[in-house]
Order: C-alpha cells, then sequence, then structure tokens
C-alpha cells in the first residue's frame, strides 16, 4: 500500500508538471526513478495513463480519471495527518502560550483564563502580557489576542469583542470643571489623548446625522495607552476617549461618567484573537478560542444591561 501510494503521488505530480524531468525535480527524485514508477503504475493497472514523447507528455482518458481521484485521495490522506497531528498535540497537559496587551489582559482575560483553568483542569497555560505585538513565531506563541486593527498577515484571525468607544470623566473633575453637554464643549476643558501613531487623533461624534471630529490640539496629558488614560481619568485630570471594556467596571462603580453618549458613534475597538494555521485542528486551542468568544460575548451583554 505504502508503494502505491508513493507511485500515486508520482504520477500525480507528472500530470500538474506535464514533465517527468520537471516532476523528478519537484520529487527530489531521478528522471529514471519517475520513469520506472510511472512504469510500474500502469503495469499494476493493466492500463496506460500517459503517452510520452522527448518533447511532449499527453494524459489519456483513463489517465485523466485516475489523476482526478489519485488527488481526492491525496488530498484527504494530507487533510487526515493534519488532524491526527492536531489531536496528538491536543493531548492531556498540553500547554498554550497565549499573549496580549497589558490593560486587556489584566482587565478581561485573566480573570477568563483563571476560570478556563478551573473548568479544564487538562489544560496549561502559559500567559505572556505585552503591549508591544509579539512575533509568534519567534516568541513561540500558540495564541494572540490584539486589540485594535490587524495588520495584514497570513495568520487566521477570529473576532472576540466589539468595544464601543465612549468619553469619560472622574466625578470629581465634573464637579470641578463642569459638563460638556456638546462635543463643541470639548475645547473649553482638559483632556487626556494620546501620543503614538496608531491611535487616530481625533473623537468623532454623531451630531445632527453628520460625524463632527473634535481633535484635542492642546491636551492637558499625552499618554501612550489606555490604561494610563484610565488611570488619570480616575484621579480627576481630565476628559479621555477609550474602549468601553477598559472602565465597565468604574462606571458601575460610580468613579468614572460617561460624557456625551447621545452624540456616541457605532466605532468601536475590535479585539481578536490570531493564530498560526497549524493549530485549526488544536482541540485544546479551539476549546479555548470558543470559551474566550462565549465568555466576552455573556460579559458584554451582563455589563450593558446593568450600566
Amino acid at each position: 500500500m505504502t508503494q502505491d501510494i508513493a507511485e500515486m503521488r508520482v504520477f500525480v505530480a507528472i500530470v500538474e508538471n506535464l514533465s517527468l524531468s520537471e516532476a523528478a525535480r519537484k520529487l527530489g527524485l531521478t528522471p529514471s526513478a519517475v520513469s520506472k514508477s510511472l512504469s510500474r503504475l500502469e503495469a499494476r493497472l493493466g492500463a496506460t495513463l500517459v503517452h510520452t514523447s522527448p518533447r511532449k507528455i499527453w494524459i489519456t482518458e483513463i489517465g485523466a480519471y485516475y489523476y482526478e481521484e489519485s488527488k481526492n485521495i491525496l488530498d484527504d490522506l494530507c487533510e487526515l495527518d493534519k488532524k491526527i497531528r492536531g489531536y496528538s498535540s491536543s493531548s492531556p497537559g498540553q500547554t498554550i502560550k497565549i499573549t496580549s496587551s497589558i490593560p486587556f489582559g489584566r482587565l478581561l482575560l485573566s480573570p477568563l483564563l483563571a476560570e478556563f483553568c478551573r473548568i479544564h483542569q487538562h489544560v496549561n497555560l502559559d500567559i505572556y502580557l505585552d503591549d508591544t505585538v509579539v512575533d509568534l513565531v519567534e516568541a513561540q506563541v500558540d495564541l494572540a489576542v490584539r486589540v485594535g486593527p490587524l495588520r495584514d498577515s497570513t495568520l487566521i484571525a477570529q473576532r472576540l469583542l466589539d468595544s464601543p468607544y465612549i468619553v469619560v470623566a472622574s466625578p470629581d473633575y465634573l464637579h470641578r470643571e463642569g459638563f460638556p453637554e456638546k462635543p463643541t464643549d470639548l475645547n473649553n476643558h482638559d483632556c487626556i489623548a494620546y501620543n503614538f501613531k496608531r491611535k487616530t487623533m481625533s473623537w468623532p461624534f454623531q451630531v445632527e446625522k453628520k460625524i463632527y471630529r473634535f481633535i484635542p490640539t492642546s491636551p492637558r496629558l499625552r499618554v501612550n495607552n489606555g490604561d494610563s488614560a484610565r488611570q488619570f481619568a480616575l484621579m480627576g485630570v481630565g476628559i479621555t476617549r477609550l474602549a468601553r471594556f477598559h472602565v465597565d467596571d468604574e462606571i458601575r462603580e460610580g468613579k468614572l461618567v460617561e460624557l456625551l453618549s447621545e452624540f456616541r458613534t457605532e466605532m468601536a475597538e475590535q479585539v481578536n484573537v490570531v493564530y498560526h494555521g497549524k493549530h485549526r485542528h488544536n482541540r485544546n486551542i479551539k476549546l479555548l478560542i470558543t470559551f474566550l468568544k462565549n465568555s466576552l460575548n455573556e460579559s458584554s451583554r451582563h455589563k450593558q444591561n446593568t450600566l
């Protein structure tokens, strides 16, 4: 059977390259070995699959049929191999290495991973929180949770969450400086903005069916991450705009107040999980991704109902 599969692979290569020598080069064989393999296959089948000349190869009708069936069989074998490798790497005790930004990891991911470990005790986790974009191959990471727009890559991505952007400030700040009643009022307030290029400088608002973009040209403070913006807002430094997941708890506890909600747009911070295609059949990784998606969706619905 092993030789039958090997001969089938050689024949498929001959058809796809229409050349014995090119098929030999692709397979790492000699032209003589390819020719002998074809002869053995035709003898075993009792059929002529190809006609050859020094310069050209013709596929016979039965050869074309055998090629199609052989290609399907080889593709099925390849897919089966991938699934079995996935199952074998999903054995009890497997360690999944996962990375995330520090704010998202601290606020949302870590509590969920603790719950996952409690429920699925056969899976170990190696958690790496960092605000830089980690190279999955170089860092040997299985899954990465990415907040914000994704870069073009060969990684597979699945959406975990869309977290709406909101504008917030502390009660202390609002008691001291007053509430902005419309987006243009922000020009007269202390704002906390961002100082890195990936973050847009404007704060869009929906005003009478049009988009008004407020740009904090002279902010009271600039920071390079949402967690810092949240902390400074809590300390009463000013008004800031960030994804809701940063401040859900603080709003519910009354430590921060959402502002200008009637002017809010539908813009949201995307949260995705990305991974290499080699993990698509790994049962434990699929289990973790499904758990995160379900948990984040359920948590988001619950928090919105309690706000």
